[in-house]
């Protein structure tokens, strides 16, 4: 839910969908190629995350009546 707006009695309060994604990893490693001698004891690590808010619907309350209205399709 978002914040309520108001205008003389009648109130709208947007309805919201919410997605969270997070995601992480790791490694380690040992060892330079034997050819060209680049590597060797190495460790690495990396973390994220993301988020959507997106409006599906409105919720009106007009004195005693409450409808919810659809947004989009």
């Amino acid at each position: 839910m978002g914040p309520t707006t108001t205008v003389g009695k009648r109130h709208a309060i947007p309805l919201v969908e919410l997605s969270l994604g997070l995601g992480g990893g790791g490694a380690g490693g040992e060892g330079a190629d034997p050819k060209s001698g680049v590597g060797g004891k190495g460790l690495g690590g990396a973390a994220g995350g993301g988020a959507k808010a997106t409006p599906v619907a409105v919720v009106i309350i007009d004195g005693n009546n409450v409808s919810v209205q659809p947004l989009g399709h």
